[in-house]
């Protein structure tokens, strides 16, 4: 094999700082530290440190490298996310507290293992809160194995294992609203699901279409979806 091996001496220039979690970044090594400080080095030392009290009045908890953006948790709902350490950093807001760990999976989706839950970013940056999950507090960590499968840990519940199956669990998958469902309806590749709280429309990538349609059927009882002759 080809290639060059570096010593980076991290021990030396990190003197002083009470480093928490570490991750690399191309020839850049980032940290965050107990007193709630990010850093980045190089090989020649410190090259910024980051203070965050403009970005987060939270605790610092993990550090993860996901798709080449440096992604920071906190103590509450707050993630950090920078593409480089010399550009403003992005605020994402997931619905559960307490960030343990940051993952992606091989759909490009960002896990969020918390203290009361699980749940991911899409692409679009919304948040997705998985539903009726076995295990849902303090989850510390996660992967995707090559079948496609999740397994999840928790400090206190042990492992649990999502496989893989031709069948879907909307609520958990897409984090669908509790309701009664009495219909669904497959339209040019999107999903019509009646409920007993309104209409509940989804493209074939499971995102969320809010429309005309779903607003004026908002709180009305949905109890079956038919195609006319037209075709609409």
């Amino acid at each position: 094999t080809s290639g060059i091996m570096k010593l980076f001496p991290f021990a030396e220039r990190s003197q002083g700082y009470d480093i928490i979690d570490l991750e690399s970044q191309g020839n850049l090594l980032w940290a965050i530290t107990g007193n709630n400080e990010i850093l980045v080095f190089d090989e020649n030392g410190l090259i910024k440190n980051i203070k965050i009290e403009e970005i987060t009045s939270d605790d610092l908890t993990c550090l993860s490298n996901l798709a080449g953006n440096i992604f920071v948790g906190t103590s509450g709902r707050n993630i950090i996310r920078f593409n480089t350490f010399d550009k403003p950093a992005t605020t994402l807001i997931a619905a559960v507290d307490g960030i343990n760990n940051i993952m992606i999976d091989s759909n490009g989706y960002i896990w969020i293992c918390a203290d009361n839950g699980l749940g991911y970013f899409k692409k679009s940056d919304e948040f997705v809160k998985t539903n009726d999950c076995e295990i849902d507090s303090y989850l510390s960590d996660m992967i995707q194995d090559y079948e496609g499968n999740y397994w999840i840990a928790s400090d206190r519940m042990g492992v649990l294992l999502l496989s893989k199956s031709k069948f879907t669990d909307l609520n958990m998958s897409i984090g669908m609203s509790e309701s009664i469902v009495n219909a669904v309806y497959t339209y040019r590749n999107h999903k019509y699901i009646g409920t007993d709280d309104g209409l509940l429309i989804y493209d074939a990538a499971y995102e969320k279409v809010t429309n005309e349609l779903t607003d004026y059927l908002s709180g009305v009882s949905i109890r079956h979806i038919i195609k006319d002759e037209s075709g609409t």
